[in-house]
């Protein structure tokens, strides 16, 4: 099973408003319920126009400070990366 598979088993209890005009770094949880019972935060980050996945955690209330450090290491990863094919 795919990655889209999975995500039709589960169901979306809460998505808080994304920020209208989201900055490369911003996060985005969307918080689901598995058919199993169990609760997940799937963590997006915004970058270049677009919402990336970035990971999921359990639902514990620290979703939001390992999320925002791995947005920022994401960004940042991309962004020398770019550099570095651009210096090809």
């Amino acid at each position: 099973r795919g990655w889209l598979d999975f995500m039709r088993t589960v169901d979306i209890r809460r998505l808080p408003p994304v920020p209208e005009h989201p900055q490369d770094g911003d996060v985005c949880p969307v918080f689901t319920m598995h058919e199993r019972g169990y609760e997940e935060a799937y963590l997006f980050f915004y970058y270049q126009d677009a919402w990336r996945h970035l990971g999921n955690t359990s639902r514990d209330g620290r979703w939001h400070t390992w999320a925002r450090d791995a947005a920022q290491e994401r960004v940042r990863l991309l962004r020398n990366q770019e550099r570095d094919l651009q210096a090809k």
